[in-house]
C-alpha cells in the first residue's frame, strides 16, 4: 500500500471514516443550524395529525470525496422499513448525535462538526414528540477545535462533556445549558498539551474518564502502550487519581466518538473498549478489552481480554481492531470488528467491518450472519428493547439492521439513503 494512501485510511479510521484535517471544511450545505429548514420535497413523510414521533433517524449523503456533504435527521411516528431525505432537516454533514431523558425531558444533543470548520456550539434540542419539526436549540459554546462528540450525564444538573483537543472536560448544568466548571486535564498529557480525554461512565459516585494519548498522528505513541484513566470525584469535580494498565499493551480505551465503548456489567465491572492501532500497525495489533471490577479503583489485568489472535467462529478472519461494540447483558457484547485483509488502499471505499457477537464469559468470538461487511464511515450500534441494531454501508445497500442476541437471528429492517448514521427511540 502506498504511504499516501496509507496516510488517508489512517485518517479515515480514526473517526468512522469522517476524520480529516482542522483546516477543511465538512459543512451541509445548509449552514444554519439554530433554525434548521427541511427540505422542500416533504411528499413521503408528511406529518400526521396526533401522532407520537418518538422514532429519530440520522442518515448522511457524502459527495464523491466522501469528506463532505449533507446530514439528515428525521422524526417518525412508525419505524419504517425504508426511507429517503425529502422530509429530512438538515445539519452540519455527519454531526453526533446523543439523546437523553434527564428528569423526565427527553433532550437530543448535537456537537460541533467533527474535524471540521464550524462552529463550536454543544446545542441541546428539546424533543416534542408531539411535532414533526425539530425545535430551536438551546446552545452552549466550547473552545474552539474542541472535537467533542459524547457527554456523560452525571446527575440532573450536572453532566460531563470532555473536550479532546484542549484536554479538559466542561461541566455543565443540562437543565439550563450553561457551564458550571471546568476540569483541567492537560498535566496528564503524555509529551503533548492534551492526553486527549475520550469517553466514560460514572460508578458510585466517581466518573471513570479514559484518556487516550496520541499523537500527531492520532495514534496511540509508540512508547507509550497503555491506557490511562482518570478518576474523578464527581461531588468535587476533582480528580483523585490517574491509573494505568501496562500488562497487556492495548490502548485507545474508547473513541471519543462512540460513548458505549465503556460499559459496566451488572455486577458493576467497568470495561473499556481499546481499538488499538485500528488495525494499521501489524506490530501492534493487541486490541480487546480492559476492566476495573466493581469495588476497586485500579485495573485488574487478569479480567483485560485480548482478541486480535482469538478465531472467530463463522468466519476466517481475525480482530485487527475492536472498531464499536454495545453490551447488551449477560456477558454479552454486540460489536464491530475490523478485517485487515479486507482493508485496501481505497479509505472511504472499503467495506472491512464485521459484526460480531463476543461472549466475555465463554472467551469466545462469534460472526454475526446475515449481516454483511460494511464500510468503515459507519459502526453504528444500540440496544433498543430486546433487538441490538446496527447501521451498515456494504457494497449492495445501505441501512439499518436488526439482531435478537436471544436467538441470534439477525435481517434488514430499514432501508436508507445515505449512510446509516444514528437512531434512537424515545
Amino acid at each position: 500500500m502506498k504511504k499516501q494512501r496509507l496516510t488517508q485510511l489512517i485518517n479515515c479510521v480514526v473517526s468512522a471514516g469522517l476524520l480529516m484535517s482542522a483546516g477543511l471544511c465538512v459543512t451541509s450545505c445548509s449552514s444554519d443550524d439554530d433554525n434548521p429548514a427541511s427540505t422542500s420535497d416533504t411528499s413521503d413523510s408528511k406529518e400526521t395529525p396526533n401522532a407520537t414521533y418518538n422514532y429519530l433517524l440520522e442518515t448522511c449523503v457524502a459527495n464523491p470525496d466522501g469528506m463532505s456533504g449533507s446530514t439528515y435527521i428525521q422524526k417518525l411516528a412508525t419505524m419504517p422499513t425504508s426511507i429517503n431525505n425529502k422530509n429530512g432537516t438538515q445539519l452540519s454533514f455527519c454531526s453526533y448525535l446523543q439523546a437523553e431523558v434527564i428528569k423526565g425531558q427527553k433532550y437530543l444533543f448535537a456537537f460541533p462538526a467533527y474535524f471540521a470548520e464550524s462552529d463550536s456550539y454543544l446545542r441541546r434540542y428539546t424533543y416534542d414528540e408531539q411535532t414533526q419539526m425539530v425545535s430551536t436549540p438551546k446552545k452552549l459554546e466550547l473552545t474552539p477545535q474542541n472535537f467533542s462528540a459524547a457527554l456523560t450525564v452525571v446527575s440532573d444538573t450536572k453532566m460531563y462533556v470532555p473536550e479532546c483537543g484542549p484536554g479538559k472536560i466542561t461541566v455543565v448544568n443540562p437543565q439550563t445549558m450553561e457551564k458550571t466548571g471546568s476540569i483541567d486535564l492537560t498535566s496528564y498529557a503524555y509529551k503533548d498539551n492534551s492526553p486527549e480525554p475520550s469517553c466514560g461512565i460514572v460508578r458510585d459516585g466517581y466518573y471513570y474518564q479514559s484518556l487516550n494519548q496520541v499523537g500527531a498522528t492520532m495514534m496511540p505513541y509508540e512508547d507509550y502502550r497503555q491506557c490511562d484513566v482518570a478518576i474523578i470525584n464527581t461531588n468535587t469535580d476533582k480528580v483523585e487519581k490517574v491509573i494505568s494498565e501496562k500488562t497487556t499493551h492495548m490502548t485507545y480505551a474508547s473513541r471519543p466518538i462512540l460513548p458505549s465503548m465503556v460499559f459496566s456489567t451488572e455486577s458493576k465491572d467497568i470495561y473499556f473498549a481499546c481499538c488499538g492501532y485500528f488495525g494499521m500497525n501489524s506490530d501492534h495489533p493487541e486490541t480487546g478489552f480492559i476492566c476495573i471490577p466493581a469495588g476497586k479503583q485500579d485495573f485488574d489485568s487478569s479480567k483485560a481480554w485480548d482478541i486480535h489472535d482469538v478465531a472467530i467462529e463463522g468466519s476466517e478472519y481475525k480482530a485487527a481492531s475492536l472498531w464499536n461494540c454495545e453490551y447488551v447483558g449477560d456477558g454479552i457484547v454486540v460489536a464491530f470488528v475490523a478485517v485487515r485483509e479486507l482493508m485496501d488502499s481505497e479509505a472511504y471505499t472499503a467495506r472491512y467491518l464485521m459484526a460480531v457477537r463476543i461472549d466475555l464469559n465463554k472467551k469466545k468470538i462469534y460472526r454475526i450472519q446475515g449481516i454483511p461487511y460494511s464500510s468503515a464511515t459507519v459502526s453504528f450500534i444500540d440496544q433498543i428493547d430486546n433487538l441490538t441494531y446496527m447501521g451498515i454501508y456494504s457494497t449492495s445497500d445501505s441501512g439499518f439492521y436488526s439482531y435478537n442476541p436471544t436467538t441470534n437471528d439477525a435481517e434488514k429492517v430499514i432501508s436508507t439513503v445515505g449512510y446509516p448514521f444514528y437512531m434512537h427511540v424515545f
